[in-house]
């Protein structure tokens, strides 16, 4: 009879617990899970020791925000500018009501690390959406070369249109030569 007490206690036990962390845990769909792509890293801590593979974004109204504090390290040779991108919506409509920003934009040099934050924006008009998942990949774009301005896109054409008759004087030149 003993024993069988125990058993009622250990499985009412167990029952409780996961009763009382499911209830915990019951918002725990509002995931974005991260991706960093390249030659970066994206943490937690700026001493870049605790990773981030998924985002809480806890519970959030209509009209509301989330931000999130990240450090993103460039672990490659190369400098990079970072990119942000989500996919895999979970409910797909959920994408058309929330949006996620990145404030990091600026170049990061190899072996540096930058704060980025991520927020999250819900739009006042959101419906049917009370759990939701999405995928965040972080990836890193090459340096970028900055624009040519119109005298050097000007230089550039009018010596080539030279190199191009000049070619061509010297192939005639050659003809008559001949």
């Amino acid at each position: 009879m003993e024993s069988k007490n125990v058993l009622v206690f250990f499985i009412l036990t167990i029952l409780l617990t996961i009763s009382i962390l499911s209830i915990f845990y019951s918002n725990s769909g509002n995931v974005s899970y991260v991706y960093a792509q390249g030659n970066l890293g994206v943490y937690w801590d700026e001493t870049c020791t605790s990773p981030v593979t998924f985002i809480n974004w806890g519970i959030l109204s209509p009209g509301n925000s989330r931000t999130v504090l990240v450090y993103i390290r460039n672990e490659g040779l190369s400098p990079f500018f970072v990119s942000v991108s989500t996919s895999d919506w979970k409910p797909f409509y959920a994408s058309n009501y929330m949006n996620l920003e990145s404030s990091c934009t600026e170049q990061v040099n190899a072996g540096e690390v930058k704060l980025s934050k991520f927020t999250l924006k819900v739009s006042p008009n959101i419906q049917n959406v009370k759990d939701f998942s999405f995928n965040i990949q972080v990836g890193a774009e090459p340096q970028k070369l900055p624009p040519l301005s119109p005298q050097i896109t000007i230089l550039i054409s009018v010596s080539l249109l030279l190199w191009l008759y000049i070619v061509t004087r010297r192939k005639r030149i050659k003809r008559l030569l001949i």
